[in-house]
C-alpha cells in the first residue's frame, strides 16, 4: 500500500498539470501602435485552441494592471474581443494586454506581451534655416532641424509660399532621436533662386498639421561686368 501511495499522487499530480496547460495560441496579438487623437481605432487581438479548433474562445483587455470596465463610455470590447476607441483621447496613453481563455476553464487563460498605444505628435521645428548673401554662380545650403515627431516628420521646402523643387533635398530621419534633420542644396544660383525660403515638417500621421520654420532670405549678387578700359 506504501508503495502505490506515491504512485496515485503522481498520476494526480499529472492530470492536474495536464489540466492546466492552456492549448490556447495568439493568432493576431496586439502590438505597439501610435494613435491620433479624436480619430476612432480598433485594436485586433484573436486566439485559437491547438487541439479543439472552432473552441469558444472569451477576450478580455487590461488597462495597466487591472481589467478594463466593460462599461468604460468611449472604449469598447466588440463581439470580437477588438477593442474599439470612440474615440482616442490623449489619456488613453497606455499599456494594454490582451487576455485569452477557453470558455468556461479560467485556468487556460493566456496574456499577450503588453503593447502601448501612443499618440502622434509633431513639435516646432527646432532650428531654422538662416538667411544668406551670396555672389551669382554659387552653391548654397540651407538647413533645418524638426522638433520631435512621432512617427517621424519628413521635411519639404518652399519657396516664397510655393513648393520648391529646384535644389537638392536631403533628410535624416532620427537625428537626436525623433528629429529629423533636412539640408537644401542649390548650386549655379543665379537672381531666379533669391526669395525666402521655408523648411515644412509633416508628421505622416497629421498631415494637416505642418510645422514651418523661420523664413531665410536668400540674395544672390550679380557678379561684376568687367569692363575695357580705353588709354
Amino acid at each position: 500500500m506504501s508503495c502505490r501511495r506515491p504512485l496515485i499522487l503522481l498520476l494526480l499530480s499529472v492530470l492536474f498539470y495536464n489540466s492546466a496547460v492552456s492549448t490556447l495560441v495568439f493568432t493576431r496579438e496586439p502590438t505597439n501602435q501610435v494613435v491620433v487623437v479624436g480619430r476612432p481605432f480598433v485594436w485586433d487581438c484573436t486566439a485559437a485552441d491547438t487541439e479543439n479548433d472552432g473552441a469558444a474562445v472569451d477576450i478580455r483587455w487590461k488597462l495597466g494592471n487591472g481589467f478594463l470596465d466593460d462599461s468604460h463610455p468611449r472604449i469598447h470590447r466588440l463581439a470580437n474581443g477588438s477593442l474599439y476607441f470612440s474615440p482616442v483621447q490623449s489619456e488613453d496613453i497606455a499599456n494594454y494586454t490582451c487576455v485569452v481563455s477557453l470558455r468556461g476553464r479560467s485556468d487556460s487563460a493566456v496574456e499577450s506581451s503588453p503593447a502601448f498605444l501612443r499618440i502622434a505628435y509633431i513639435d516646432p521645428i527646432e532650428r531654422s534655416p538662416v538667411p544668406q548673401n551670396v555672389s551669382e554662380g554659387l552653391t548654397v545650403y540651407f538647413t533645418c532641424l524638426s522638433g520631435p515627431s512621432l512617427p517621424l516628420a519628413t521635411l519639404h521646402w518652399e519657396k516664397d509660399g510655393t513648393n520648391f523643387t529646384g535644389g537638392q533635398a536631403y533628410e535624416t530621419q532620427g537625428f537626436g532621436g525623433n528629429k529629423t534633420s533636412g539640408t537644401l542644396q542649390i548650386d549655379n544660383t543665379d537672381g531666379r533662386h533669391a526669395g525666402q525660403y521655408v523648411c515644412v515638417a509633416v508628421n505622416p500621421m497629421l498631415p494637416q498639421q505642418p510645422e514651418r520654420s523661420q523664413p531665410a532670405t536668400l540674395v544672390v549678387e550679380a557678379s561684376p561686368t568687367p569692363t575695357n578700359e580705353t588709354a
